[in-house]
């Protein structure tokens, strides 16, 4: 599972649900918004990062499991 949390701060970042329930943050580096659209059966993550102007797409991140 994939998604975005915001905290009270107005952050928002990205995390991961492995199937044995341990939550990850994940966060685009130098931004202060990581926002996970989905994640595909190639554990390949896409989402959106915010800059200070706009919202860019990425995708390709390759996931590594949590054991």
């Amino acid at each position: 599972m994939a998604g975005y949390y915001q905290l009270s701060n107005t952050s928002i970042h990205g995390f991961l649900r492995y199937m044995n329930g341990t939550f990850v943050t994940v966060d685009h580096p130098n931004t202060g918004a990581t926002s996970l659209a989905g994640i595909n059966d190639a554990d390949v993550i896409v989402g959106v990062w915010s800059p200070a102007t706009g919202r860019l797409p990425f995708k390709g991140i390759p996931v590594r499991s949590s054991s």
